[in-house]
């Protein structure tokens, strides 16, 4: 998934941010939380999030409900 990500040059932000959280998801879906928390941090610490906070909710909520599932 890394790879497509390098590949993809986008100059957009909201289509960049959508892109990386999309790739946490998939990762989460796959069972690789480890990734999937690499690409949800990438979103909430990009330095522009705050333009789109959408992206950032989402993917705290998404980080969130990992953690939970890790502790059951």
């Amino acid at each position: 998934m890394k790879r497509a990500y390098e590949r993809e040059s986008t100059n957009e932000l909201k289509k960049e941010l959508r892109m990386i959280y999309l790739l946490g998801e998939l990762s989460h879906r796959m069972g690789n939380e480890r990734e999937a928390i690499q690409w949800l941090q990438t979103v909430i610490s990009h330095k522009e999030v705050k333009r789109y906070p959408i992206f950032e909710r989402m993917a705290r909520s998404l980080w969130q409900d990992i953690r939970e599932q890790h502790k059951k």
